[in-house]
């Protein structure tokens, strides 16, 4: 049951350098939240949700959205979820130009079916998202456990875009299908970063199997291309644990929408890996990329910065995720 008073509350801030930072709030542990308030600024800005633990570390993973532009003040709202060993969190407002104010600024935290409701609702803005079915080979345990209620711990691999992937409540889509469903997601993820890293100095153990996952999903746009350092991350996966791996091409990123019609080379080379590995492949870019091409909206209609999508963006990735795991 979500508490009913507000966690945060400030009356009025102006962000008079270049970001703004509140103090720490408690939060509890994968529990849902709605950050509310008005604001107007000259230019797009930003508002990112810090987690720290019961020692008040920073938690690598963390929140990001977009405060749109108006000289006139506007209502916000986002809804976001605190990190498995989250304790604390932290709000942080950041101008991009001359001015950002922001007044009547709340956090509440959230029951499921307000998220859901949010969710649907961001969808009806934007133009409908065509169901898909994708035949999997590699996923029949966590097929089975979506249908049964057992839980399953998912690990999500890599970058900033995976760290997006993982705000997006694609769970929560999954549970009007699998109503009794039990999913905990664990982002383990560092900025611009790809298996080229987390292959070596027996990092894998630490981002991956210290948290005995049942699934883990690798993915982003920081791999360098380099598919030997997947390869290898996969194979020092299955050395130590037996979890379910999805692979996933790369989706947003600067300059990532384009006309051409030929297959990603790289992609191509996932999905051969995948094969090879006996892993899941989900080409979520090209499915996500002809959405947007189709949408009638800009690119920068959803993205927050040059790379990372907004609000409406991670909507876009959330049904692509519940569409590929309904079975």
């Amino acid at each position: 049951m979500a508490r009913k008073t507000p966690v945060f509350k400030e009356k009025e801030i102006i962000v008079k350098d270049e970001k703004w930072s509140g103090q720490m709030f408690p939060v509890r542990k994968s529990a849902f939240y709605q950050i509310s308030f008005c604001s107007k600024a000259d230019e797009k800005g930003l508002m990112f949700i810090s987690f720290y633990n019961d020692n008040q570390m920073t938690l690598d993973a963390d929140f990001c959205s977009s405060i749109e532009q108006s000289s006139n003040f506007i209502k916000n709202t986002y809804f976001f979820r605190s990190r498995s060993f989250a304790d604390f969190a932290k709000i942080s407002l950041q101008k991009q130009n001359k001015y950002l104010f922001v007044k009547e600024i709340s956090v509440e935290e959230k029951n499921i079916s307000d998220v859901l409701k949010w969710l649907k609702g961001m969808a009806k803005k934007i133009s409908s998202i065509k169901p898909f079915k994708i035949k999997k080979s590699y996923l029949t345990e966590t097929t089975q456990a979506l249908k049964t209620g057992k839980k399953i711990t998912v690990v999500m691999l890599g970058d900033s875009i995976v760290n997006d992937m993982s705000n997006c409540f694609f769970d929560v889509l999954l549970k009007t299908v699998y109503p009794e469903s039990e999913i905990e997601i664990i982002p383990s993820v560092r900025n611009s970063t790809g298996c080229w890293y987390y292959e070596k100095k027996d990092r894998v153990q630490k981002y991956v199997v210290d948290y005995n996952p049942d699934l883990v999903i690798i993915g982003g746009i920081s791999h360098k291309k380099n598919i030997s350092s997947i390869k290898n991350v996969i194979q020092q996966i299955k050395d130590r644990i037996e979890p379910e791996i999805i692979i996933t091409g790369g989706v947003f990123g600067e300059n990532w929408i384009s006309e051409e019609k030929t297959p990603d080379e790289f992609n191509v080379q996932l999905k051969i890996l995948a094969e090879q590995q006996k892993v899941e492949f989900f080409d979520i870019g090209t499915y996500c990329g002809n959405y947007i091409k189709e949408s009638g909206k800009p690119y920068e209609f959803f993205l927050r910065d040059r790379i990372h999508p907004n609000d409406y963006g991670r909507v876009i990735l959330a049904y692509a995720l519940f569409y590929f795991f309904i079975d």
